[in-house]
């Protein structure tokens, strides 16, 4: 009988542990949307596995050659711009994203893509530029309004300005993906933490 009571209580040790490890990553884990600002606002989750050079250049040269094929169209621009994104490119991917907003100047997604770009180049003011005009562009567009707060809270420490940021995207998406950690991080910077 006690081997079994020793048994279980471990058994229930390693599930108590188990769980409070998820927990503990989930709370200490990157900073709220992290995942989500370097993502690409237009390509969802479709960030592709690592995959060889070779492969990213022959996708490239199709991209280049429908470019011109098909000049004046947005389109293959931002392609190749996510893809470059998707492999940290972010240099090059801009350069696309720049592009394709000449041609599309009201694009949200695309000028979020390029103020995440510029957050990942170490150019958190051009980042905010580019997240705004995206917010202008689009008011109902809500990454615009969670990748503002990232870059003003974590690059620039603007506290006020990223609680206006995110309370604009808790109120566009209450229950998006990031909301439960956006609503928690703003509640502990309004009390002081």
């Amino acid at each position: 009988m006690k081997q079994s009571n020793a048994i279980l209580l471990a058994l229930a040790a390693l599930i108590v542990g188990f769980v409070g490890g998820l927990l503990f990553a989930a709370y200490k884990g990157p900073p709220p949307g992290l995942e989500e600002a370097r993502r690409p606002a237009s390509s969802f989750d479709l960030k592709p596995e690592s995959q060889p050079d070779a492969d990213l250049e022959a996708k490239m040269a199709e991209l280049k050659a429908q470019i011109e094929a098909n000049a004046g169209k947005p389109g293959p621009y931002i392609q190749a711009g996510n893809l470059l994104f998707d492999h940290e490119r972010f240099d090059e991917a801009v350069r696309y994203y720049e592009k394709a907003i000449e041609l599309e100047p009201e694009n949200a997604d695309v000028l979020t893509d390029a103020g995440i770009c510029y957050r990942q180049l170490k150019q958190p003011d051009k980042a905010v530029s580019y997240f705004r005009r995206a917010r202008k562009a689009d008011p109902g567009h809500p990454n615009s309004a969670l990748n503002l707060g990232i870059v003003l809270l974590h690059d620039l420490g603007d506290k006020k300005a990223a609680l206006e940021a995110w309370r604009e995207y808790l109120a566009l998406n209450p229950q998006g993906p990031r909301a439960d950690m956006i609503r928690r991080v703003v509640a502990q910077i309004e009390s002081g933490g």
